[in-house]
């Protein structure tokens, strides 16, 4: 799921909306999950994404988005630093569930660490990202543990309250249980997002 975080937060009483895609690209480790004879499990491939967020306060916000079957939860906290106008430091916490394409259930927890600026013709993200899942799947039967650390960076342009945005998601991932691999993941992304 990309994060699309933009300036870092969305202002008091405001709502971000956004609308886009995803494609997940698993390599070595991962990529052969796939395609392991009479079993694999999809490891990759596109989604739709979208999202709504709302600005609590000045430093704090929270969003409900989508990306194919799985539906996410988050909270933000970026606080404004004063030395530098618009460069925000700040984490998240979230929470997904979602359903393989064969049936099943995963569930996970992701903490984005990220540095975001934004100029109001322009925004930029960067920063760190660390996930766990646990993953079920009725077909094959399968039962794993994902654990997921990478980096993400991110530009938005656009005038007022419309922007569009691009991002790139590069994680290593290891899985644990009946499948075991490890590998890299590319996930870019783009979208709309309009404020109101």
């Amino acid at each position: 799921m990309p994060l699309l975080a933009g300036d870092g937060h969305t202002p008091r009483s405001s709502v971000d909306v956004g609308a886009g895609g995803a494609y997940r690209i698993a390599l070595g480790g991962i990529d052969d999950i796939a395609r392991v004879p009479d079993g694999g499990i999809a490891t990759g491939g596109p989604v739709p994404v979208a999202w709504a967020r709302y600005g609590l306060d000045d430093d704090f916000d929270v969003a409900l988005g989508a990306a194919g079957s799985i539906v996410r939860a988050e909270a933000r906290y970026a606080p404004r630093t004063t030395e530098l106008g618009e460069v925000r430091v700040g984490a998240g916490l979230a929470a997904q569930v979602g359903v393989p394409d064969t049936g099943g259930l995963r569930l996970g927890a992701e903490i984005p660490l990220l540095l975001t600026f934004g100029a109001g013709l322009y925004e930029a993200w960067g920063g760190l990202r660390l996930g766990i899942e646990h993953l079920t799947i009725h077909d094959p039967q399968t039962t794993s543990l994902v654990l997921g650390a990478g980096a993400v960076v991110g530009l938005a342009v656009g005038y007022r309250h419309l922007h569009a945005m691009i991002e790139l998601t590069t994680t290593y991932e290891t899985w644990l249980g009946d499948v075991e691999a490890s590998g890299f993941v590319l996930t870019p992304a783009f979208a709309l997002r309009l404020r109101f």
